[in-house]
């Protein structure tokens, strides 16, 4: 479906569609008046649309495509019996890359999605340009010398998802560890995330616990070519601060910002904040102030 409208408050759309992938079909949507693509890739258990805030700072001067990973929102649920939902991701990622004429773009991408994107720089490395990582990690259970969650604890999730009532009582479980910074307007935001959750239904989120979680990348990440910024928010524990400075001492054009009290879900709480950082790496500038030179001559 092609079209060029202003839409949601100001946006952009080039266009949308359904693509085609092995077992199902995948929602995208391209914002933006600018050439060079940024492609934003959500996390668990939110959607393309929580990427707004992003999509409206760089809708002037970027290409930006969002699109719902299988099992979230408009994208097919995930096939019966996956053997591996990050690599499903990955591949489907491949096909959107492909299908959209996608030139080495940068790879923006938050937690989980982050988790299916470090997989996929480090399998395609000739397709990136940049990549973003937002709170991810190669795995998420703990292992020997690894920080992470216990096996208990993803089975304690899963048993606390199914039991839950309604969205608002999953809500609490994902989030009252994850959105604890002290604002007002985090009650909003969360309202809007809660919101997504029946979108995607306990099955996708489960997943996440019995599947993804239980990845091993760790030995991937030197293969990882694309210069990479990797954003670690630092007040919650869903992932722990050891695990930036592992992919930063791995990948090998890497660079970490550190952002102490700030939540899990950095793009959406501080969005002013993590814009400025992803646009200053995808497209470096100098921002220099000094006096005129009749005061400098004092």
């Amino acid at each position: 479906m092609e079209e060029r409208t202003r839409t949601l408050e100001g946006l952009t759309r080039q266009k949308y569609g359904n693509l085609t992938v092995e077992g199902g079909q995948l929602y995208y949507s391209v914002y933006g008046q600018g050439e060079t693509p940024i492609v934003w890739m959500h996390g668990m258990p939110l959607n393309a649309d929580s990427w707004y805030a992003q999509l409206l700072h760089f809708d002037a001067q970027f290409k930006n495509v969002v699109f719902d990973l299988r099992g979230y929102h408009r994208s097919s649920k995930l096939p019966l019996h996956v053997e591996s939902v990050t690599d499903l991701y990955v591949e489907d990622l491949r096909c959107l890359l492909n299908a959209l004429n996608l030139d080495r773009p940068t790879l923006v991408a938050h937690a989980s999605g982050a988790h299916g994107a470090l997989r996929f720089a480090a399998t395609h490395p000739e397709q990136l340009d940049k990549l973003v990582v937002i709170n991810g990690s190669p795995r998420f259970v703990e292992g020997v010398d690894w920080e992470g969650f216990s096996e208990e604890t993803c089975r304690d999730f899963i048993e606390r998802i199914d039991s839950a009532r309604d969205a608002k009582e999953v809500g609490h479980i994902l989030f009252d560890p994850a959105l604890r910074e002290e604002s007002e307007q985090i009650s909003v935001i969360r309202d809007w995330y809660t919101s997504m959750i029946p979108l995607a239904g306990k099955e996708t989120i489960k997943a996440f616990f019995s599947n993804i979680a239980s990845d091993d990348d760790r030995t991937l990440m030197n293969k990882i070519t694309a210069r990479t910024l990797i954003i670690a928010s630092q007040l919650g524990a869903e992932v722990p601060f050891n695990t930036s400075l592992f992919l930063r001492q791995h990948i090998r054009q890497s660079q970490l910002v550190e952002i102490n009290d700030i939540d899990h879900f950095a793009f959406g709480t501080k969005q002013g904040l993590i814009n400025d950082l992803i646009e200053h790496f995808v497209r470096p500038s100098c921002d220099i102030l000094i006096p005129p030179s009749s005061d400098a001559r004092g």
